[in-house]
């Protein structure tokens, strides 16, 4: 069970590392694309298993530092 909010999903999503999104699909079986629009703010209110996939993951899988090219200058 997660304990994860959609906003702190997208937050994660957003950090992500370069890369990062397409080792969330191999292990999760997540499509890229859906990844990237939950990402991105296309999509808002994805399927509860989309959610849960994504929200377990990214529990197991802590951002350890915030994505550099990110950071600002």
């Amino acid at each position: 069970m997660t304990t994860m909010s959609f906003g702190d999903l997208v937050e994660r999503l957003k950090n992500a590392p370069h890369g990062e999104l397409r080792r969330i699909e191999r292990e999760t079986g997540v499509n890229y694309g859906t990844i990237r629009e939950i990402k991105d703010g296309q999509t808002k209110n994805p399927r509860l298993d989309t959610f849960n996939a994504l929200a377990d993951w990214c529990q197991r899988n802590p951002l350890t530092s915030p994505d550099p090219s990110r950071e600002a200058a």
